[in-house]
């Protein structure tokens, strides 16, 4: 069965006062789908109707009909023109106030109608490159005489804070006047507005807003304003967390732990982690969501690391194309080593064996890492052994070939000191960082090695660290916007009694390291770790880390916006419930400064996973210790989280369901998700 997923709203191009100057004609954006949310892409009959009612009724304009053969694009998305071709759209039609416009796909009528009214100019804009003269223009990059584009009755988007993802929607009195909505809210099907009556559980539900104004659901859970007759659509944005704890995405039957998830700026998605295959073997497993549908492993037998030896420590990496790499490291039969796995152009490219491994042989190889650009450049990072020491290696996937270590001598760590515990980011311009921790002779330090411009340059010797001398470092983190600027952090002992955090900035093409072991970013007097970070492509970034606060363990978080940090004020500038303590944060940011945290916290029995998110740049912290979105009753571990360009996002973690610990996973869907 196929179906309509609108992307744009109707935007119509004339209506009111139809003449020979104005044609009857408007514009239509809609995006065909079948059963399984796959893009419909070839040719499809649609025909359009207008009728004085939602359901029933009569038909409008003495039978007119607009018939069309369109062809969607590979998202499925099409656009057309109702009333060209000779055939105007007449103006007794907009006679009344109750048009409803009818579409029919394929022979079948879809519901709900689309109520629709005369304006003289562009209804709403969405995504669009330029909006002149919009009512509302969402996400476009110019909207030229937009008005009141983010304000209902004088109010802002963050007035409106409460009205994301299923809370209550508070200050809003007055009516909705003069199609005033604002640009950046979301509002789930089960939000309540105070002082409203009715509610909004089953499509075709209304709540009166002010006069001749409806706050109204539609197919699909999507909200609509009806405002004096126009149509408006509310951008939509739902979280789908585990049903229970029988709702796994893992195989039953063995124990599945170290989750890890990519998404490319489509939407699409990859999950890995690893798993007992029921031969005492652990091995790598994956999912993926394309095209609109997840697909999940067959079985336990249905992993993608080479049978017969142990495979750990999965790690994956998307392009803005939906290419792919996953990385582990598996035992080759005397060495562990390190595998990898490529999706290009559509087609899944596995290991061929035990001896099919990109790290040199002969020493054990540990702790791999993946970044992908937009191009489909890759680079893959480890540590392995180099005969004497633990050293960085590298391998990178460039003008479509691979390059690999060419042997055991061939680290980008200086020699002589052990190095481990390596990451690495690029941007969408092939530009790379790898971070990792070395001793420096005395204590482990903070090391990079940089490409920019083509080149690669890598330290000059044990004594060329970006950390502070004289203290212990560890935890590298590192992110890359598109522009070349990056963020390092790590987490390093003060000198006098607790650990902190520490950052490293490039921008504008220069790096400030911290200045001394005191240039920390977290709360004095308090042991702080486990840093990451996340970086938009706006240079825009979000650092969180773990961090006592006299009494618990908490998560906090530092913001880099519009030009500015903004650090914890104290330690009581938690975003984490106070009372228990919370551990393992991850961090992901969306294109338009949107970004999501998670972390495990003990809900006063077991560990649960929590998150925090920003939307529309207002925050939305868990309201206590029961606001977990894992099910409840059981321990939930390792959160990882990944976001599109778009504020699609997958959580991940693994959990017990009661016999083994599995794989869940909570989505955030908007558009297309």
């Amino acid at each position: 069965m196929k179906k309509v997923s609108f992307v744009a709203v109707i935007v119509i191009l004339s209506i009111a006062g139809i003449s020979a100057a104005v044609p009857g004609v408007f514009n239509y954006q809609g995006r065909l789908t079948d059963s399984s949310k796959k893009p419909i892409t070839t040719a499809t009959n649609v025909t359009f109707t207008f009728w004085d009612s939602m359901s029933g009724g009569n038909q409008l304009g003495g039978g007119f009909s607009d018939s069309k053969t369109v062809t969607p694009d590979s998202e499925g998305i099409f656009n057309t023109t109702i009333g060209d071709d000779g055939n105007p759209i007449p103006e007794a039609i907009f006679a009344g106030d109750s048009v409803w416009l009818n579409i029919n796909v394929a022979g079948e009528d879809l519901v709900p109608r689309q109520r629709i009214a005369t304006v003289g100019y562009s209804v709403k804009a969405l995504k669009a490159d330029t909006a002149t003269t919009a009512i509302i223009a969402i996400s476009a990059d110019t909207a030229v005489n937009a008005g009141n584009a983010d304000t209902v009755d004088n109010k802002h988007a963050e007035d409106f804070a409460e009205a994301v993802h299923s809370h209550n929607l508070q200050d809003l009195s007055g009516a909705v006047t003069d199609a005033q909505v604002p640009n950046d809210i979301t509002i789930d099907h089960a939000a309540t507005a105070s002082g409203l009556t009715g509610d909004l559980t089953v499509p075709g539900n209304q709540i009166a807003l002010g006069n001749d104004i409806w706050l109204k659901l539609g197919a699909n859970n999507r909200l609509f304003i009806l405002a004096k007759g126009q149509i408006f659509a509310l951008p939509f944005l739902k979280w789908m967390h585990p049903k229970g704890l029988w709702d796994n995405i893992s195989p039953d039957g063995q124990n599945a732990s170290s989750p890890q998830v990519a998404m490319d700026d489509k939407g699409n998605a990859i999950i890995v982690w690893q798993q007992n295959d029921g031969s005492s073997k652990s091995q790598i497993f994956k999912s993926e969501y394309r095209g609109g549908v997840w697909t999940h492993p067959g079985g336990l037998s249905d992993n993608i690391s080479p049978d017969g030896q142990n495979a750990t420590s999965p790690q994956v990496a998307m392009d803005g194309k939906g290419n792919a790499i996953i990385v582990w490291h598996q035992n080759d039969g005397k060495k562990s080593q390190i595998f990898k796995s490529e999706h290009r152009g559509g087609v899944w490219t596995h290991p061929g064996g035990l001896s099919d491994n990109i790290s040199p042989d002969g020493q054990n190889a540990y702790n791999p890492q993946v970044a992908m650009d937009d191009r489909g450049n890759a680079i893959i990072v480890w540590q392995q052994g180099d005969g004497s020491k633990n050293q960085i290696f590298k391998s990178e996937y460039r003008g479509g070939v691979w390059t690999h270590p060419g042997g055991l001598s061939d680290n980008i760590s200086p020699d002589g000191q052990d190095a481990s515990s390596p990451q690495v980011a690029m941007d969408n311009d092939g530009n790379a960082i790898i971070v990792w921790r070395q001793l420096d002779g005395a204590n482990y330090q903070i090391f990079m090695s940089e490409y920019r411009g083509g080149v690669w340059t890598h330290p000059g010797g044990i004594s060329d660290n970006i950390s502070p001398d004289g203290q212990e470092a560890d935890n590298p983190q590192v992110a890359m916007d598109n522009n070349g600027n990056a963020i390092i952090v790590w987490k390093q002992y003060e000198g006098s009694s607790s650990n902190q955090i520490f950052m490293s900035e490039y921008r504008n093409g220069v790096w400030i390291h911290p200045q001394n072991i005191s240039d920390y970013i977290s709360i004095v007097h308090q042991n702080a770790h486990d840093p990451q970070v996340a970086m938009d492509d706006n240079g825009n970034a979000i650092i969180v880390w773990m961090q006592w606060d006299g009494a618990n363990d908490q998560i906090f978080m530092s913001e880099y916006r519009r030009g500015a940090w903004k650090h914890p004020a104290s330690r009581s500038d938690n975003i984490s419930p106070d009372k228990q303590s919370a551990y393992l944060p991850q961090v992901a940011m969306d294109n338009n400064e949107n970004a999501v945290i998670v972390w495990q916290q003990i809900d006063g029995s077991k560990r649960q996973i929590f998150k925090s998110e920003c939307w529309g740049g207002v925050w939305k912290h868990p309201d206590g210790l029961s606001d977990n979105i894992s099910p409840d009753g059981q321990e939930g571990l390792a959160p990882q989280v990944a976001m599109d360009d778009n504020g699609n996002a997958v959580i991940v973690w693994q959990q017990f369901d009661g016999l083994k610990n599995q794989i869940f996973k909570s989505e955030c869907g908007g558009f297309g998700f």
